[in-house]
């Protein structure tokens, strides 16, 4: 099982999977980090300032992208014992034109780039979107075209 691209970092992590009112286009972070070529969805941490892990994921999503969203629900979460926790929430895209500000526009360089780009959601299975079982779910109920909740505890030795 793999479900990250990269170390764990501990504590609350908040991620928006942000869809077009069409449901037919996500909104992923192309990532190249010291010659790995991957996608993630937006988010990050929650920080003491954050009155609730709702208003860390619209400062995060705002930093990260420069969109806002609406929040439609929390239903997924993936923990990862030892390490974080991550609470996975369904956004729909409200507006703003797609760039990076904040600390990953100060970190990137040449071998460490962020990229916000809109994707078709028929392409989620066949690009390399980390974490891997939030994009399973997120697939699974598009299609059945409901959101169901959905958790995972997984220890860092099982993958």
């Amino acid at each position: 099982m793999r479900i990250t691209s990269k170390k764990f970092p501990r504590g609350l992590k908040v991620v928006g999977l942000i869809l077009n009112r069409q449901k037919d286009k996500i909104l992923l972070i192309e990532r190249f980090n010291n010659g790995r070529h991957y996608y993630v969805f937006p988010g990050g941490g929650v920080e003491n300032t954050d009155k609730t892990p709702e208003k860390a994921l619209e400062r995060e999503i705002k930093e990260e992208t420069n969109v806002e969203i609406n929040i439609l629900g929390q239903f997924y979460e993936l923990q990862i014992l030892g390490h974080n926790r991550q609470l996975v929430y369904i956004c729909e895209y409200i507006s703003g034109d797609l760039m990076v500000t904040g600390e990953e526009k100060n970190k990137q360089n040449k071998t460490d780039k962020y990229i916000p780009t809109w994707f078709k959601v028929s392409q989620l299975s066949s690009i390399n979107v980390f974490p891997e079982e939030i994009k399973n779910w997120l697939l699974d109920d598009l299609k059945r075209d409901r959101w169901s909740k959905k958790r995972l505890i997984a220890d860092r030795k099982d993958f």
